[in-house]
């Protein structure tokens, strides 16, 4: 995988989204592919990117946060992980609980 940057990622302002061009290069030609491979991949983009982090921090929850056992981040995170996983509902994942893969995002 390579990938390069064109500008940088900028989301000092709250609300203002100021993007780069990220060229990202992926080679599929390996024969050991694992379909999880696609879980360490966004784990190192939002490692260096932290874009799921400032898309949940847009995201206004009005709970006390008192009654708060997930944050926004965490729930976003969860989501996304299991549309690239394949699942569209929540029903068939609660085995991604016992994940070692999905610990370590």
């Amino acid at each position: 995988m390579t990938n390069q940057r064109i500008n940088t990622f900028d989301h000092t302002q709250k609300g203002v989204l100021k993007y780069s061009i990220l060229c990202i290069s992926v080679d599929f030609s390996s024969e050991e592919i694992h379909s999880d491979s696609a879980i360490v991949l966004l784990e190192k983009l939002e490692h260096s990117h932290k874009v799921i982090n400032y898309f949940s921090n847009l995201i206004l929850d009005k709970h006390h946060s008192l009654l708060i056992t997930h944050s926004i981040h965490k729930l976003v995170k969860y989501r996304i992980v299991m549309l690239i996983r394949g699942y569209d509902d929540y029903y068939d994942v609660l085995h991604l609980q016992r994940d070692p893969l999905y610990k370590i995002f």
